[in-house]
């Protein structure tokens, strides 16, 4: 199953309620976190070496070419540090598109869950298609689905 890294940030989010119950459901969450958390460990690392490349490239220098440090930070002239948030949001932006490749888990057993949470976890613990989850059995209002 491919998702993009938001839908994983929004699945692990919901998923993780779920974790500390003892039933089947809960067992599926925590299998396809672990799962997403493997799968997406390239592309988290590939954004935070990228930051650190940022954080470098619009430091200050001094007159030696030294970056200038206050205590343990690097310092930032009021239009770097302003090109340096736009270069973290392009960043940013790159990153929950970045698609993810895992297996997902399916659980036949389902809680009692809203839209919003089977739109989450559908693809990764629920299989629409098998649960026939559609849009007659999801209602509008958020209430709870069985």
């Amino acid at each position: 199953m491919i998702k993009t890294y938001e839908q994983i940030i929004d699945f692990t989010t919901v998923a993780s309620s779920f974790t500390k119950e003892k039933t089947k459901f809960a067992y599926a969450c925590q299998k396809v976190i672990n799962r997403v958390a493997l799968a997406s460990k390239k592309a988290t690392k590939k954004y935070q070496e990228r930051l650190a490349d940022i954080d470098i490239e619009f430091a200050s220098v001094d007159e030696k070419d030294n970056l200038v440090l206050d205590g343990n930070k690097y310092c930032y002239t009021k239009e770097n540090a302003r090109k340096r948030l736009d270069a973290i949001r392009a960043e940013d932006a790159k990153l929950y598109e970045t698609k993810i490749d895992f297996e997902p888990h399916y659980c036949n057993e389902l809680p009692e869950l809203n839209e919003y949470q089977i739109s989450c976890l559908t693809d990764f613990v629920i299989n629409a298609e098998e649960n026939k989850l559609d849009e007659k059995v999801i209602d509008d209002t958020n209430s709870a689905v069985r």
